[in-house]
């Protein structure tokens, strides 16, 4: 008789499921970000391109002004471009670190030019993302949101004469010396 009166007081209780034991994980999630801080990136990891195609991509700074990269700079600069979207967290997080590179380069003598290009189709989510990040390298928005790689984010390194370097698919560390250290290997190899 006991056995039954345990089974019914069991049956009793209403059942919580997953959802309920998964609510809690998942907002704990959600709030890592704000709690813990920029979570550690990988270092670099260069793909080699092997690619005589030019590169070029148009886009619009938030200003309106409208940009085909790359730019004729004299003397002919290097290109880093970085795609990114407001969604993509780990994008966000690269965003100080790239101009923390940039700013390396600039007081090392190298010149490259780092460039965000934002995959967003409406530049106020652009605008809103980069004043929510502060710190950010010189930024514009895709034209045409169908030239946005995937996945994001993604960063792609050209040489002055507009051919593709290297690229790197994911997140990264940027602002390490060793990251620089690969980005001055990659241009000085294909001088």
């Amino acid at each position: 008789m006991k056995s039954l009166l345990l089974l019914s007081t069991f049956q009793a209780r209403p059942r919580r499921g997953r959802a309920a034991f998964l609510l809690p994980v998942l907002m704990s999630l959600a709030a890592w970000p704000a709690l813990a801080g920029p979570f550690p990136l990988p270092m670099p990891d260069w793909q080699t391109e092997e690619s005589a195609t030019s590169f070029s991509l148009s886009c619009q700074q938030d200003s309106g002004q409208f940009l085909t990269l790359p730019a004729p700079t004299v003397p002919p600069t290097a290109l880093m471009i970085n795609y990114w979207a407001s969604w993509c967290l780990p994008c966000l997080y690269e965003l100080p670190e790239l101009a923390r590179l940039q700013e390396r380069l600039a007081t090392s003598g190298v010149s490259v030019r780092v460039m965000a290009v934002s995959s967003d189709t409406e530049p106020a989510k652009m605008s809103a993302a980069l004043a929510a990040v502060g710190r950010h390298p010189e930024s514009c928005r895709l034209t045409r949101p169908d030239q946005a790689p995937s996945p994001l984010p993604q960063t792609l390194l050209i040489a002055p004469d507009g051919r593709i370097l290297a690229r790197q698919t994911g997140s990264a560390q940027w602002d390490s010396p060793q990251a620089m250290a690969e980005i001055l290997q990659h241009l000085n190899s294909k001088r």
